[in-house]
Order: C-alpha cells, then sequence, then structure tokens
C-alpha cells in the first residue's frame, strides 16, 4: 500500500492535480411519489431524513471519501470534515495512471 505522504508527492500524481472534481454534501434523503414532486415550487419545504448535528456524507465524483457536520461561516453554509475513509476504501492504484 501507498503512504499518503509518497503518494502526494509521486509524479503520477502531478498529473492529474488539477482535473475538476465534483464534490457533494448527502445531507439526507426523502422517498416520494411523483405526484409530490410535481407540487414543489419556490417555498417548499421537503423535510429529509436525517436530524440536525447528524454527520453528512461527502462524495467526490459520486464516491464516497469523507463525513462532516454543517457549520455556519460567515454567514454562508460549509462543511467541517469530521472524518476520512480508510485508505482502503477510497483507494487509488498508481498503476491506473
Amino acid at each position: 500500500m501507498v503512504s499518503n505522504d509518497s503518494f502526494e508527492d509521486s509524479e503520477k500524481l502531478k498529473r492529474i492535480r488539477d482535473i475538476p472534481v465534483r464534490i457533494t454534501g448527502l445531507l439526507g434523503r426523502k422517498k416520494i411519489i411523483l405526484r409530490d414532486v410535481l407540487k414543489l415550487g419556490e417555498g417548499s419545504v421537503l423535510e429529509l431524513d436525517s436530524l440536525e448535528g447528524e454527520p453528512i456524507d461527502l462524495l467526490a465524483n459520486g464516491k464516497p471519501v469523507a463525513q462532516g457536520e454543517i457549520v455556519l461561516v460567515d454567514g454562508q453554509f460549509g462543511v467541517s470534515i469530521t472524518s476520512i475513509l480508510c485508505s482502503a476504501e477510497k483507494a487509488v492504484t498508481l498503476k491506473d495512471f
């Protein structure tokens, strides 16, 4: 297994550092029927299955990479990362580059 330090400094990683990655914070889920989706409009409120203070999942290009908590910073919402998935769960092998 490659350590984080050697992976960060590798020449192969340097070639891909500028590739855009979409980060998504998964706050919760809600299962509703299409009829109710069609009723949604501006100002509608959709209750999710998670509670305040529960961790949220962070996804990179749709793959789970970390967990965090919602924070308020200068009037903007953000995420405070509380845990990173272990290397085995998010492993990228250098042979793939």
